[in-house]
């Protein structure tokens, strides 16, 4: 049974949560609510800043200043809040959402993964980690806005005349096509880079021709291409040892995000939720959690 899977510590988690949770929001300063304490560490906040901010220590007079100004923020922050001021302020709310997300990055420290945790993570993930297939062509491009609707079949009378000519020297060929501003030959080019020159559809065929032989028509986003394959390397799975500084942090990006999203379900749960979409025609949705139903 895996320790961080028991529902005790889930629990533990919330509690911390919900705990520092409190003490954020609702931290005023002092055991009475109309008390306004700027402690010593506050004060060191204050001179942290301004030595930041000016690359020198505040006299006695600016710091004074700085804290008449801490204590008329606060002053005014208590009276928006007793005001309601914060309940429908967009900038606000989205202020306070990103302060749970820190505390909850704060709770979900993660363990360090064990060596077979890793190992299935780069077998399901072989594709982030992996040296991608490289391939290195030439092409010839034949014009649909020059040629029109004999386009493909001028295709087919390059390309038969290529064959007859053999594989010798076949930069000597591009003559035989159209101009582009596009290069005519790439070396070792990934997927995404072929996608990114040629588009989407010429990089899932070109990626599957043979080698040391004309092929095509291939059609791009310009038009269409004859294809000679110069070298193709195959994907390239690495081994944990060659990636796992970085396999590593991507099990632990995906673990702390799987456990802030349990730590906000858990949260979400204590609430009724009402979703009006504004169709008078069709009743409210409502999602009621088991605790908030309790």
């Amino acid at each position: 049974m895996k320790w961080y899977r028991e529902p005790l510590l889930h629990f533990l988690l919330i509690g911390a949560a919900l705990f520092v949770l409190s003490s954020a929001l609702n931290d005023d300063r002092g055991s009475s609510p109309q008390r306004i304490e700027i402690t010593a560490s506050d004060i060191e906040r204050l001179k942290f800043v301004w030595q930041a901010q000016w690359n020198r220590s505040p006299t006695a007079s600016e710091l004074d200043h700085l804290i008449e100004n801490e204590i008329r923020q606060e002053v005014l922050y208590r009276e928006a809040v007793a005001m309601g001021l914060d309940r429908d302020d967009v900038i606000i709310k989205r202020r306070l959402a990103q302060k749970i997300e820190f505390l909850a990055d704060d709770l979900t420290k993660l363990r360090e993964p064990t060596g077979e945790e890793l190992q299935a993570f780069l077998e399901e993930n072989k594709g982030r980690f992996g040296q991608p297939p490289l391939i290195s062509f030439h092409h010839i491009y034949l014009s649909p806005d020059k040629r029109g609707e004999n386009v493909l079949r001028d295709s087919q009378k390059v390309l038969s005349l290529l064959h007859t000519k053999g594989n010798d020297d076949v930069e000597k060929y591009e003559k035989l096509g159209d101009p582009i501003m596009l290069q005519y030959q790439y070396d070792d080019q990934t997927p995404y880079e072929v996608e990114g020159s040629f588009g989407s559809k010429f990089a899932d065929e070109v990626f599957k021709l043979p080698t040391q032989s004309w092929q095509g028509p291939i059609e791009s986003g310009y038009g269409f291409h004859l294809v000679w394959i110069d070298s193709r390397t195959e994907p390239h799975a690495p081994l944990l040892e060659e990636v796992k500084s970085e396999v590593v942090q991507a099990w632990q990006s995906e673990q702390r995000e799987k456990a802030k999203q349990e730590l906000f379900e858990r949260m979400k749960s204590r609430y009724e939720i009402v979703v009006d979409k504004n169709d008078s025609s069709q009743p409210l949705a409502v999602i009621v959690s088991t605790e908030a139903a309790q």
